[in-house]
This record gives C-alpha cells, sequence and structure tokens, in this order.
C-alpha cells in the first residue's frame, strides 16, 4: 500500500508545481512524501497541530486549482477552502499571546476538527478515484 504524507521537500520526496529540494513545505506547490513498507507513515494527516494547518493550506490549494484531476468538484474544493480558513484564523488567534484564551483554544480545536473531518471525506474520495495516479494521491 502506498502512503503519501504532506512535509518537508528533500531527495526522497516527489514534488508537485515545481518544489525543490531546498524549498519549505508548500512554499511553490504542496510537496509529498511516498513511504512503504515499515518506515510507512500511519496517517498522511502531521501529528502536531502547526504542522496539519500548513498541511490543511497546501492540501486546499492544491484540490482548489483542479479539483476535477482528483475526482472532486468545485464546491468540494471551495468548502474545505472555507474550513482551512476558519482554521487558519483560529490558529491565528492562538499563537498570539495577546488573544489566546481558553475559548480561542477551544475555537481552534473545533476548527481543526472540522478541517481533519472534511480533508478525510475528500482523500477518500481521491483514493477511489481511479483516474488518480498513485503519485497523485495524498
Amino acid at each position: 500500500m502506498l502512503t503519501v504524507s504532506g512535509a518537508h521537500c528533500g531527495p526522497i520526496w516527489f514534488a508537485r508545481r515545481g518544489c525543490g529540494a531546498d524549498d519549505a513545505p508548500f512554499a511553490r506547490g504542496a510537496c509529498f512524501r511516498a513511504s512503504i513498507g515499515d518506515n510507512m507513515q500511519k496517517s498522511y494527516m502531521p501529528a502536531k497541530e502547526a504542522d496539519a494547518v500548513a498541511w490543511a493550506q497546501g492540501f486546499g490549494t492544491l484540490i482548489f486549482t483542479s479539483p476535477g484531476l482528483y475526482g472532486l468538484v468545485q464546491s468540494q474544493s471551495q468548502a474545505f477552502q472555507v474550513v482551512s480558513g476558519n482554521l487558519l484564523a483560529a490558529w491565528n488567534k492562538v499563537i498570539d499571546p495577546a488573544t489566546k484564551t481558553k475559548v480561542t483554544v477551544a475555537d481552534k480545536d473545533v476548527a481543526l476538527q472540522a478541517m481533519k473531518d472534511m480533508a478525510r471525506d475528500l482523500v477518500s474520495v481521491i483514493q477511489g478515484t481511479p483516474s488518480v495516479t498513485p503519485g497523485m494521491k495524498i
């Protein structure tokens, strides 16, 4: 089974839209790592919240640009853009000490869970689309 996850570009990474070995994650496009066997990550979703926020932005950009390539429709990619934008806004409030409160942390948690739920649904569609090649899978 092939698992592909968003992360830093490097020699074992293949890329979309011009990522190079020295690029930061999602600097010029979404970069993905293919892992097979014992080194396989358990999830395409990064475990750290900051990485999940960055992943959501990159994934949203990728599917928004050409949703049909991934078996999605424009409304699905637009909905993910909204959820991803809500997460980014909530995240920015939490990382700023001036605006971090119990309420903003709870709002971030809700936004993060909403993003994960929607991402899982979209990834299921992508993985079930026959025209999506293993190299395109996220």
